[in-house]
């Protein structure tokens, strides 16, 4: 909030138009939440630093489960927001929303969060047509060294981020990371089920091949239990409701490979494939998940008057998951597989008034 306004709308952003660009060059109502803010904000979840982005309805449900909204009712399971982590889609096809809770890292280890309100579908998909937010980490460059974080109290019960980053020669750097945390239920004068336990590790690799190429590979694994009181009725007797007590169990891991091929200042490549694996265990539901995707894009610049850059590209993604039967949350077919192809092209018009 301090910083002047001729700095401010020089600030770097990409999620807009898939390229480098400021914030004054942009059509779109943008928000970035930088690490500065993310070290003051004594923020410990994801969630909470989205916070300070205006225009985005963040509400605590209980212990562990999260709303996060950009336009429209809100609510758990609210959609057409895209969450994305460098790049990867974090989303359930499901209810094409997210599920919070299982998005979890270092935040030490976040450069800067885009935060875009309002239509962005023409250029990530019919799953932004509320918004999007791009969540981009670090590269393995800027985290060498070793980082250790612990801390602890009554509701946060304990929670540590270990973190070392090295290289390899002088053009391989990366990094290696594991959190764990543990939080108290919340408080309700009838008592609370919703107390939490997860724990991450990942690790980050950058290769600088030459002045024109790059690749990046990152991979995480995810695992905890978050408790949750489930309540059950029964078809016969409408009247009668049954609560049960439970932890639900989250399991999940993704791998990322993304080169860069820059030819030029306003021209280059971008492939990136990634494959991501979640598994939820409840009493209620039951669901696991496979999903690749393959994703190209390609810039360059026109050679008419005001010389436009071109952004066009396209994109392959399989999803397939298996749900519980015979559950009180079931689906038929209890097996489902999709498969979406996209194409995109995009370029902007600078327009000048006399």
């Amino acid at each position: 909030m301090d910083m002047p306004l001729e700095e401010l709308m020089q600030t770097k952003i990409s999620t807009v138009s898939r390229k480098q660009q400021t914030i004054n060059e942009t059509a779109a109502a943008v928000f970035v939440i930088s690490q500065e803010d993310i070290r003051r904000s004594s923020a410990n979840s994801i969630p909470e630093l989205l916070r300070m982005a205006p225009g985005i309805f963040v509400a605590r449900i209980d212990g562990n489960k999260w709303s996060v909204t950009s336009r429209g009712d809100s609510g758990r399971f609210a959609d057409d927001l895209l969450v994305m982590v460098d790049g990867r889609s974090v989303f359930s096809p499901l209810f094409a929303g997210t599920f919070w809770e299982t998005l979890d890292m270092p935040l030490e280890d976040i450069e800067r969060i885009e935060v875009i309100r309002g239509p962005s579908g023409t250029i990530w998909g019919a799953n932004a047509a509320n918004g999007a937010i791009h969540i981009i980490t670090k590269r393995a460059k800027d985290t060498q060294g070793s980082l250790a974080t612990l801390g602890g109290g009554t509701e946060e019960r304990g929670f540590a981020t270990l973190r070392h980053g090295g290289k390899i020669g002088e053009n391989l750097h990366f990094r290696i990371f594991s959190k764990r945390f543990s939080r108290d239920n919340s408080y309700n004068p009838g008592g609370t089920n919703d107390s939490t336990r997860m724990g991450t590790a990942g690790f980050r690799a950058d290769w600088d091949i030459n002045a024109n190429n790059a690749v990046m590979f990152q991979g995480q694994y995810h695992g905890g239990k978050a408790g949750q009181n489930t309540t059950f009725v029964s078809p016969l007797a409408p009247d009668v409701a049954t609560t049960r007590i439970e932890d639900a169990n989250m399991t999940g891991g993704n791998a990322l490979i993304r080169w860069n091929r820059t030819t030029g200042e306003r021209s280059g490549s971008v492939l990136q494939a990634y494959y991501d694996y979640t598994k939820r265990d409840e009493l209620s539901f039951r669901e696991s998940r496979q999903t690749v995707d393959v994703d190209f894009q390609h810039r360059f610049p026109l050679t008419i008057p005001f010389s436009p850059d071109i952004v066009w590209g396209g994109g392959y993604r399989w999803t397939g998951d298996q749900t519980g039967i015979n559950l009180p949350i079931s689906f038929d077919p209890a097996r489902r597989e999709i498969q979406t192809g996209n194409v995109f092209a995009q370029s902007d018009l600078r327009l000048i008034l006399t």
